[in-house]
């Protein structure tokens, strides 16, 4: 856990960086010095709310083994969140599914499963939405090769994960994805514990009734929701009104391009390709052209609302649950 507090704390410097070069080369100070801060907090919440609404979801189906409280459950997760300046946010996986384990008695496999469920739905709602916005607003605009190689490689990386999160609800199908790691763990030893693990979330989701598929599914569409909300106020605190399609395009945009597995949530890679959206005055807004310095800004208040906020909260929560811990307030699951 002190490595991934340490990992979270150094890409907190390279956001930081970012924010400086980012400042440094679209002149943004001057657009941050009049932001609305009421806006900006708002913008600051609702993402902690889309994260809060998440969680809630990978709680109700924890709660399906186990009679652990959601409010225990939630701070595990908000404790859980500074893990998610990993590449992937695998850190934060990591984190809850040790907590959980050290707190609570709840196996590894039972976490890893429930935040698989809830990850390829939120991920299957993704690639929806991203098709249909696609075919209704982006399929006649010239992208540029670089918003396109952006898109469709963010694409499908959320199909491949959210294929492979899902499709072993067919008992067939998530056993022949066991067994084809448990044939190349014979070369490559690390692979076998993916074997087993997908031998064990097969028989996980046969249990898990079609009522909690579509709880799980309508939060995740109120997480998504949220962030929405999140982004469209870190416009709305520099004075910006874009067209609604333009918002989710982007929302959409960076909540792929996050996910790579490369950088930890994207960093650089998503102001990057931001950027290149926004500057494409067709695709934003027939009635205003986004100066650099407004680009930059709206980056800089979108990126402290989705990775600094999130981090500190975690960071804060997860000092408050250790002692929680020390002082007998958190009790082992029965």
């Amino acid at each position: 856990m002190v490595s991934y507090l340490k990992q979270s704390l150094l890409s907190i410097i390279a956001i930081a960086a970012v924010f400086g070069l980012v400042v440094g080369l679209t002149n943004a100070g001057a657009v941050l010095s009049v932001i609305d801060l009421k806006f900006f907090i708002l913008a600051c919440i609702f993402y902690i709310i889309s994260i809060g609404i998440w969680l809630i979801s990978w709680a109700f189906l924890i709660k399906k083994r186990s009679k652990i409280p959601y409010t225990k459950l939630l701070g595990v997760g908000i404790a859980a969140l500074y893990g998610a300046l990993t590449p992937v946010q695998l850190g934060a996986e990591a984190l809850r599914s040790i907590r959980l384990k050290d707190y609570f008695a709840v196996s590894y496999s039972d976490s890893v499963s429930a935040s698989m469920i809830a990850k390829g739905i939120k991920f299957s709602i993704l690639a929806i939405v991203f098709v249909v916005v696609f075919f209704l607003y982006l399929l006649n605009t010239k992208l540029g090769l670089l918003l396109t190689a952006g898109l469709f490689s963010g694409f499908v990386i959320i199909v491949i994960a959210a294929c492979l999160f899902l499709m072993p609800l067919q008992k067939g199908i998530g056993m022949r994805i066991s067994n084809f790691f448990s044939r190349i763990s014979k070369t490559f030893r690390q692979f076998a514990a993916l074997g087993k693990f997908f031998a064990d979330y097969c028989n996980y989701l046969q249990k898990i009734r079609p009522k909690s598929f579509a709880v799980v599914f309508a939060l995740s569409f109120f997480s998504l929701f949220f962030e929405f909300l999140a982004l469209q106020f870190s416009f709305m605190s520099l004075g910006i009104y874009l067209q609604l399609q333009a918002v989710i395009v982007l929302m959409i945009f960076v909540s792929i391009l996050e996910r790579t597995p490369i950088l930890p949530r994207g960093i650089g890679i998503v102001e990057i390709f931001s950027y290149a959206y926004l500057s494409v005055h067709s695709l934003v807004s027939p009635y205003i052209t986004l100066t650099a310095a407004q680009i930059g800004a709206v980056l800089i208040v979108y990126d402290i609302a989705r990775l600094v906020v999130p981090t500190i909260v975690g960071i804060a929560m997860s000092f408050i649950l250790y002692a929680m811990h020390r002082n007998g307030k958190l009790h082992k699951a029965k």
